[in-house]
């Protein structure tokens, strides 16, 4: 028996559980003190969009604890057939003339069934005006080919949306009742990224909260 414990094969055992004991151990601490908080997260996506931190009411904060206790629909998740939305803002701008509104948007039916969540930037002007004037990509899931969904791709969602009040976005170019906007050879990414993008103006359409 003494032997087994001396041998080569229960040393190296011993070693490699060893490693897996600490390297556990240092995942855990890690993976807490590397955790990005969702107001984390709402910081970055202000400052990534304006460039500077900017002061913003809550209009809706998905929290399913908070809405079990309260019943409020500020903390209730927003849902339609092209996603969801979990976050909205309102953010004043220096102007008088012009409202934010900052919306976490998550597009579905990507590549693999997946998802693609967005920042989405919507002002609102004196003449209610409704345009959408910046996006930020803020995680995917599933998604391959994400650097195709670039800068040209997103701008090609600024639009009124007020002045199209029948017409949504579409990564199908045999769709051509809906605004095409397509990332090539990433059809059905851009699908997701549309229905994100959808799912904001669906939001505004339905007369929810702003």
């Amino acid at each position: 028996m003494m032997s087994f414990f001396k041998s080569l094969w229960f040393k190296c055992t011993v070693v490699l559980l060893a490693i897996a004991v600490v390297a556990g151990g240092l995942l855990a601490v890690l993976n807490n003190v590397l955790a990005v908080s969702d107001k984390e997260r709402t910081t970055r996506a202000i400052k990534a969009i304006y460039g500077t931190e900017m002061a913003h009411e809550i209009i809706r904060e998905y929290d399913k604890n908070l809405f079990a206790e309260t019943n409020d629909i500020k903390y209730q998740k927003y849902e339609n057939e092209y996603g969801e939305i979990t976050n909205v803002y309102k953010i004043t701008n220096e102007t008088e003339n012009c409202v934010d509104y900052l919306f976490k948007s998550t597009g579905i039916n990507g590549y693999k069934g997946g998802t693609i969540t967005l920042w989405v930037k919507l002002s609102v002007d004196y003449n209610q005006n409704y345009k959408i004037t910046s996006i930020v990509m803020e995680s995917f899931d599933k998604q391959t080919l994400m650097s195709k969904l670039d800068a040209n791709y997103y701008e090609g969602f600024y639009k009124d949306i007020a002045n199209e009040m029948q017409n949504y976005f579409t990564a199908d170019e045999k769709d051509t009742s809906n605004t095409l906007n397509v990332a090539t050879n990433a059809t059905k990414s851009s699908r997701a990224g549309a229905n994100a993008v959808n799912c904001v103006i669906k939001y505004v359409r339905d007369g929810e909260t702003l």
